[in-house]
């Protein structure tokens, strides 16, 4: 009897000890990747991230998914809810307009791009298990997920950040023809590289627009200046302009410059052909013609232009038959 109440008691004793092993390795794996709360919060509810912010954060969620030993799925998933519902946030923060079209801010792109950067690796981790490596690109984009493109990082203070969206919103706010057109469109002052272009348009499905000024234009100090931000938000908006009013299926000769294109689709954004696109063309008409409104009548065509010049007369009566 006396022998069985002592193996019963040291069988208790090694179930607790094997027990507190098991419990201590968990532990340790966790404090050394780290908490996640604690880098989480450099963030959460942060409606102005600073572009240290963004890398620190990236840094410390690299340090921690890489040094967790033994990857919990239930666990990763609980982070990927919480990062999911902090990133819900962010379509609410803009900067309206006096016209009433938003305005995304650096900031916003930042806090976007690292919140995106989290989940991505979490469900990378999720799947690759042993064979995970963080990715720190850039990816972001503000509405309906559209995170296929990669980003260049970019040195840039808060000032640049706060020049550049003043001057994207001067030029929406200076329009002096009917904005009704940009109801269904967003910006976004990105204060990441776009190789090759210093802006572009996406345009979707449902009739969104979401247009985006880059960081060659706001933030590059060989090439900053706030004329250069305004020209290509000018030129951006001609686009969308020339998306919502159908310009290409006008039947007008004041649109034939603008209606017919010989490009094959894949033709590159860098080649002296793209001068040649109708809708390039359009926006950087439509650039000129609305330029003087902000003072800046010394804007001049990019390479894109086509040969043949603008036209302000023609271009007038164009317009004066859209409105």
């Amino acid at each position: 009897m006396l022998r069985q109440i002592l193996f019963r008691e040291n069988k208790s004793k090694y179930f607790i000890i094997i027990a507190t092993l098991i419990v201590s390795l968990l532990l340790s794996s966790r404090v050394l990747a780290g908490n996640f709360s604690d880098h989480f919060g450099i963030i959460k509810d942060n409606k102005k991230v600073t572009p240290e912010q963004e890398v620190e954060f990236i840094k410390k969620d690299k340090e921690y998914l890489t040094n967790i030993s033994a990857p919990n799925n239930q666990s990763l998933n609980s982070e990927i809810m919480e990062l999911e519902k902090e990133l819900d946030k962010v379509k609410d923060e803009y900067v309206s307009t006096k016209n009433n079209i938003k305005v995304y801010t650096g900031n916003a792109v930042l806090k976007n791009n690292a919140l995106r950067t989290a989940i991505i690796n979490r469900k990378n981790l999720i799947i690759s298990k042993n064979a995970f490596e963080y990715d720190d690109r850039s990816k972001y984009m503000i509405e309906r997920g559209y995170d296929k493109e990669t980003r260049a990082r970019a040195n840039f203070s808060q000032k640049d950040l706060d020049v550049a969206v003043a001057s994207v919103i001067e030029v929406i706010e200076s329009l002096e023809i009917d904005t009704s057109f940009l109801n269904k469109t967003s910006f976004v002052v990105s204060p990441h590289k776009i190789e090759g272009i210093n802006g572009y348009t996406v345009t979707r499905s449902d009739g969104n627009h979401t247009v985006i000024v880059s960081k060659q234009v706001a933030f590059a100090p060989e090439t900053w200046t706030v004329k250069n931000i305004k020209s290509t938000t000018l030129h951006e908006i001609g686009h969308v302009f020339y998306n919502n009013k159908n310009i290409a299926k006008l039947n007008s000769g004041l649109v034939s410059k603008y209606s017919v294109s010989n490009l094959p689709a894949d033709t590159s954004l860098n080649v002296d052909a793209w001068k040649e696109s109708p809708t390039e063309n359009f926006a950087e008409d439509f650039k000129m013609f609305l330029s003087d409104k902000l003072g800046e009548k010394s804007f001049e065509p990019t390479k894109k232009q086509t040969s043949q010049p603008y036209d302000e007369s023609s271009f007038t009566k164009l317009m004066e038959t859209l409105y």
